[in-house]
């Protein structure tokens, strides 16, 4: 039997929903979980965990007993707390003994255990000195976690520095059975974390996911004293270790083979200015510009000191490599590097510098430029160890330091001998990660710098800990403007197949941040389809700015909720927060410039980046965001009811992430219907056609079939407007209403259909299929009880006649459209129509009237459609008035009325993201007009092409070309494209365009030097053909031209 839905929320509240069908098999409802015994539990499946965390809130709150339903119940707020369940990557270690199973059989089980016990605690020892967590310990394995509980930038390169470490303690452990040896493995991933300190999980059940199986395939791998690493893990060093690649392996359990890597240990460092980074800085001049001032006013005798101060990935070290550059040509070059994994080691920067450079100079420590036999005992302190030196006296340890801080200044204030210049840089990076006595030391090394030519330059985090001495100057680094890291896209390896749309998203969602621009590019590169998604390099980094914010950590996961942006109101609406608890959640997200706050009548919270907000909503665990989305769908209903009314795709998009499809429908439908009436064609399109996907993930009924009929009646209104009435888009969905319909009736769904199927062949020029549609639709308009619903057919078929070149009849069909019909305001007959019919119908009738030679009449209709223009907000109106009226305006030869009309149409394009249509064409026709014939005639070849599958007005677009080319004198080549002309208006039957062919071909067959009687032949057949057809117009130019041929010299 399933679970009630009463146990799916319950249990889905507490995290639990995967045992609801275990616990509706057994006809289990909320109020028996009390009866329960953890005998019970256990047997039913659910493991230790599960088991204490529904017993715990079974204790703390019973479920209610049930009542009849009163009505929709209010949204419960889940609890606000910092969540002790999230989604994240985790870095997972794992190492075993080796050969222990020949060690157990020979050795005395006491012995055995000591064996067991010295290398667990060697082990735990290396892990726990890099931050791991140690989870599992059994027998001759652990299993340790990097990265938890909170998350860390370095999570991976502590792994697998803690997995040398092991290597090397383990090898140098005595113990019974002799010597040991280990193997490592390391994995990272995607997990489900607990917080087991809350006694709800086991230590071994803290993370779920293939991460843990993958980093024990790494394991077992592993030869005796090898540290493998999964790809993923390989990704998040930052070349730190030295890697060698062992191809790509099949493992165990998994479907695609895994490429493994084996450390070889840690790489040696780089000096800033020599690492790939220093070439690819942009931006920045004017903080590049100032340090380089301060080093020219050092080489000058004048020394200073500089912190460069900035986020993560904002470009710190890349505006250092600069600098450090300049350094080390024209002077010398010190550089130090505070580091996190240190743990706040005694001078640790200086330490590691003095190490390699005494390896670097022959004579080690002592040869070093600045070491003095005073000072030489004093630095080889620090470097421990046996440094052949005499030893420092020792008898007070406090003047000792004194006067090694003091040793340490010196010698970095002391230019070598054979330096550039007589002058030195020191770089300091990463002061956040500085220990006491390296602050001391460059404390007492900024006294110095004024009075001696050294710079000092560092690099720190803001509200990192670290404050900068006093006289020491700061260079803030913000985000780089979106053209810089537009072009910092631009130079990775690969941009080039990035279109231009997609650099400015990478920028937008990178926030300006040199680092997640990079990143963000490798990764759309890698992998387009993912491109949305944060890079899986970033997440630690992004993850761990999250894990600072205590309580503003839950509200930053609820922000995302909402997007990129949230109002102050309705998170507090959400929430179960007391005021104070949230103001200090709110003032954590601001103060970490995680979140900027605004006021404009309400404070509005936004993420400064958009990876953050990403980042925050991933790592909310599945069923807590469906209760979430549940919630705030709610609160917006009951509590906001103008955002409600003035956004429904909000409410939508919150019923949609919880999978109430039955409720997010509707919303999408309110969303598309009032971005329509707000001319925004496209998004209606985009809300409807989401409404039709959940439709089809509800369940099958008559109810069902009548929503999607009317959803797609006014899809169609939409997609006519965004992509044309014959795209693929809008047919694909007249063909899908076509099966819905049984029977056409005369209401307005069947009409609608009837009009679009009549458009979208008119569109193609497909005559014959549009008049029998039209005419389809003629008779269902007169059965319907819709007012003037026979002007629509009358309306088509005054358009197609006039194409067919039967303009009696489309007078005809005209006059019968405008008898009597004078609407005031924008009348489109069916409720959702894109067009005005009247406004339409007066720029077609236009056409028509040029034909007929009726110039003043043109200039009414143009002067009355336009009128109506200016009364309402109709881009689809305009769209079709302004195309009509340009196709006037070029029968009629008056072109100094057509650029406005064409500029007008580009307006509205662009604007409403209107199918451009005809646009590009006319525009390579003004190009050629103004001079550029072989660009223009270009550009118009390349617009006919790419609109090939719209045959309306093409002949005519041809006829246009035919025409420029003649008035250039190139008449071979007017007469070749004026066969494909006569082809198209075959083809596409635009009879009316016959008699100005014929006209066509006269003219340059005379230019050519024809015999007369040609000529006069094909003048005759068009001046008959037009006057039969009723084109005034075309018969007038005929004839003039048979007079011009007749008055001709012989």
């Amino acid at each position: 039997m399933a679970a009630s839905e009463a146990l799916r929320r319950f249990l889905a509240g507490l995290g639990l929903e995967d045992y609801a069908e275990a616990l509706g098999a057994e006809r289990i409802e909320p109020e028996d979980l009390p009866l329960l015994s953890d005998e019970d539990l256990r047997s039913l499946g659910l493991p230790l965990g599960p088991r204490r965390r529904l017993q715990r809130a079974l204790t703390e709150q019973p479920p209610a007993p049930p009542v009849a339903p009163q009505g929709p119940a209010a949204p419960e707020r889940p609890a606000m707390s910092v969540p002790d369940q999230e989604r994240r990557n985790l870095t997972i270690l794992f190492c075993d003994m080796a050969n222990s199973t020949s060690a157990a059989v020979a050795l005395d089980p006491e012995d055995l255990r000591t064996r067991f016990r010295t290398f667990r605690a060697a082990c735990t020892a290396a892990i726990e000195a890099e931050e791991g967590f140690a989870a599992h310990r059994l027998g001759d394995g652990i299993m340790a976690y990097f990265g938890y509980p909170a998350a860390s930038e370095d999570a991976a390169i502590c792994a697998v520095r803690a997995g040398h470490e092991i290597v090397a303690r383990v090898g140098r452990l005595e113990a019974p059975g002799g010597r040991m040896s280990v193997r490592v493995g390391i994995a990272t991933g995607l997990t489900v974390i607990e917080d087991f300190r809350d006694s709800m999980v086991e230590r071994d059940e803290i993370a779920t996911g293939a991460t843990l199986a993958l980093a024990s395939r790494m394991q077992s791998m592993a030869e005796p004293g090898q540290v493998l690493l999964a790809d993923t893990t390989r990704r998040l060093l930052r070349d730190q270790f030295a890697l060698r690649s062992l191809g790509h392996q099949k493992l165990k359990g998994f479907s695609e083979p895994e490429e493994v890597w084996l450390s070889e240990g840690p790489r040696a460092g780089t000096t800033p200015g020599q690492g790939p980074e220093h070439d690819r800085m942009v931006g920045r001049r004017a903080e590049r510009d100032r340090l380089l001032k301060a080093w020219e006013a050092c080489r000058a005798g004048v020394g200073g000191a500089i912190v460069i101060e900035g986020d993560a990935g904002v470009g710190k070290s890349r505006l250092l490599a600069e600098v450090a550059q300049a350094g080390r040509e024209t002077g010398s070059l010190i550089s130090l590097q505070c580091q996190r994994h240190r743990h706040g080691a005694t001078l640790h920067p200086v330490t590691d510098w003095l190490e390699k450079a005494a390896r670097d100079v022959e004579g080690g420590l002592a040869a070093l430029p600045g070491v003095t036999p005073e000072t030489a005992p004093l630095l080889g302190t620090l470097m421990g160890g046996e440094t052949g030196l005499p030893p420092p006296p020792a008898d007070d340890p406090r003047p000792l330091q004194d006067s090694i801080l003091a040793a340490v200044t010196s010698l970095l204030s002391t230019p070598p001998p054979d330096a550039a210049a007589p002058c030195r840089m020191v770089l300091v990076e990463d002061l956040h990660w500085a220990d006491e006595a390296t602050r001391t030391m460059l404390g007492r090394l900024v006294e110095r710098v004024s009075d001696e030519p050294v710079l000092l330059v560092g690099t720190a985090r803001p509200k990192s800990g670290y404050s900068a001495p006093e006289g020491v100057e700061t260079i803030g680094l913000s985000p780089l403007p979106p053209e810089a890291t537009e072009a910092l896209i631009a130079r990775q390896t690969g941009a080039e197949a990035l279109t231009p749309g997609l650099r400015r998203v990478i920028a937008e969602r990178s926030g300006g941040v040199p680092l997640f621009a990079e990143e963000l590019t490798r990764a759309m590169l890698e992998s387009p389809a993912n491109g949305s998604e944060v890079p899986f390099t970033l997440q630690d980094t992004l993850m761990a700015r999250l894990d600072r914010l205590g309580h503003g950590k839950p509200l930053a996961q609820l922000g995302a909720l909402f997007g990129r942006e949230f109002s102050h109101e309705l998170l507090a609406a959400c929430t179960d927060m007391d005021g104070e608890t949230l103001q200090q959640g709110l003032a954590a997200l601001t103060d970490s410039d995680l979140v900027a706050v605004s006021d404009n009548g309400g404070r509005i919270y936004t993420f400064r980046h958009s990876l953050i907000r990403d980042v925050a909503y991933d790592s909310m665990l599945r069923t807590r965001r469906i209760n979430l989305h549940r919630l705030v769908a709610g609160v917006i209903g009951e509590r906001f009811p103008q955002l409600a009314r003035s956004q429904p795709e909000r409410q939508a998009h919150h019923y949609t992430e919880a999978g109430d499809f039955g409720q997010a429908v509707p919303h999408w439908e309110q969303a598309a219907e009032l971005a329509l009436t707000k001319g925004s064609s496209e998004a209606a399109a985009e809300y409807f056609g989401t409404a039709l996907s959940l439709l089809e993930r509800t369940p099958s009924s008559a109810q069902r079939t009548e929503t999607e009929i009317t959803l797609r009646v006014r899809l169609n209104m939409a997609l006519t407007v965004t992509t044309g009435f014959s795209s693929a888009a809008t047919e694909e969905n007249l063909a899908r209403l076509e099966t819905l319909y049984d029977e056409l009736k005369p209401d307005p769904a069947a009409l609608q259909l009837l009009w679009s199927n009549a458009m979208s062949a008119l569109v193609k020029s497909d005559l014959v299929r549009a008049r029998s549609a039209t005419l389809q639709l003629e008779r269902l308009s007169r059965q319907a009880s819709l007012p003037n619903a026979t002007r629509l057919p009358d309306r088509l078929l005054g358009y197609i006649s006039l194409l067919e070149g039967e303009t009696e009849q489309a007078e005809a069909f005209f006059g019968r459209v405008f008898d009597g019909y004078a609407p005031d305001g924008p009348d489109p007959i069916l409720q959702g129509h894109p067009f005005d019919v009247l406004a339409a119908s007066l720029s077609q009738y236009a056409i028509l009237k040029a034909l007929r030679d009726d110039p003043a009449a043109v200039e009414d209709c143009q002067r009355r459609a336009m009128q109506r223009l200016e009364s309402f907000d109709s881009p689809a109106t305009t769209f079709q008035v302004l195309v009509h009226l340009c196709v006037a305006r070029f029968e009629m030869e008056d072109h100094d009325r057509v650029p406005p009309l064409v500029a007008g149409l580009r307006e509205v394009v662009d604007k409403n993201g209107i199918v451009p249509l005809y646009v590009e064409i006319w525009e390579g026709w003004l190009q050629a007009r103004a001079g550029d014939l072989e660009g223009g005639l270009h550009a118009m070849e390349v617009a006919q092409t790419q609109r090939q599958q719209y045959g309306l007005w093409m002949p005519g677009c041809t006829l246009l070309r035919v025409r420029l080319l003649a008035d250039a004198g190139r008449h071979d080549a007017a007469l070749e494209l004026l066969n494909r002309c006569d082809t198209e208006i075959a083809r596409y039957r635009h009879a009316y365009l016959r008699p100005e062919a014929l006209r066509r071909r006269a003219l340059s067959r005379r230019a050519q030097g024809a015999p007369a009687i040609e000529v006069r032949d094909l003048l005759e057949r068009a001046a008959g053909s037009a006057r039969r057809q009723g084109m005034l117009r075309f018969e007038r130019l005929a004839r003039e031209a048979l007079s011009g041929l007749r008055s001709a010299p012989v």
